[in-house]
């Protein structure tokens, strides 16, 4: 039987964007439409770049651009926005990406979102900062879980009290049902309904779930029905001691 083989591509150019008074133009909208229409269901192209790119929840927002020639073909936006918990507030770091498939690379986002995150702790380093996401895709959960030491949920790792919090307070927010508690008790609490799924294949459904790499296999243990509309929430601290055993990961690897 013939497979379907994706030819993967590279990237001719990239650019960055810092959120400014008007810092995406009429055009460029009209191309994340189109990258954002052919990457998820579930939701609208409009109504998803007005949640993630020009709602006014966010003080900082760094737009990674990735093009092949002139066509755009893929983005990551890193999103920073404040979370007030038990009298401490705390700097949530959310991500959105769009790939066409051809330009799919698990590291693609990974670098430049760690990257991101790290700088900005080490310019506020009194703040507490997490990178916080709702993950849509196996492969996604695995690309960062191997760059990163500390993530929430993960596999033999007990999750302190204080992140179980942070993400009832989370998945409160990202859940499209309102009516949701926000207690959180284990690592499958940390499934939110989030409406829009990654438009995958169903070959490439099947090929997650068939897949023996331990993170893949651990998301698809906890989240089976991502195609569904089902979202990961993903929590991973920024703080001295992620950097001190990221070093020590790297090292041994």
């Amino acid at each position: 039987m013939q497979k379907n083989i994706i030819i993967k591509n590279s990237f001719t150019r990239i650019k960055s964007l810092t959120q400014s008074a008007k810092w995406i133009d009429d055009a460029l909208i009209t191309e994340l439409l189109l990258l954002i229409g052919d990457s998820f269901a579930g939701i609208s192209s409009k109504a998803y770049l007005q949640k993630y790119f020009l709602q006014q929840n966010a003080f900082e927002r760094k737009l990674r651009l990735y093009f092949d020639k002139e066509k755009l073909v893929g983005y990551c936006l890193l999103t920073f926005s404040k979370i007030n918990l038990d009298q401490k507030q705390i700097v949530c770091i959310g991500a959105s990406a769009a790939f066409y498939p051809a330009y799919r690379h698990g590291s693609n986002t990974v670098r430049f979102s760690v990257s991101e995150s790290l700088k900005y702790w080490l310019l506020h380093p009194w703040q507490h900062v997490c990178y916080a996401d709702t993950m849509l895709s196996p492969a996604m959960y695995r690309a960062i879980a191997k760059q990163v030491a500390i993530i929430y949920p993960q596999a033999k790792r007990a999750i302190p009290a204080d992140f179980l919090a942070l993400v009832g307070k989370l998945k409160h927010s990202f859940s499209i049902d309102k009516t949701v508690q926000e207690g959180v008790q284990n690592e499958s609490s940390f499934i939110c309904h989030v409406g829009r799924r990654t438009n995958y294949s169903q070959s490439e459904i099947d090929s997650f779930r068939s897949n023996e790499k331990p993170e893949i296999q651990y998301y698809c243990q906890i989240n089976p029905n991502f195609d569904q509309g089902n979202a990961l929430i993903t929590v991973i601290p920024v703080n001295i001691q992620q950097l001190f055993e990221m070093a020590i990961k790297w090292i041994r690897q």
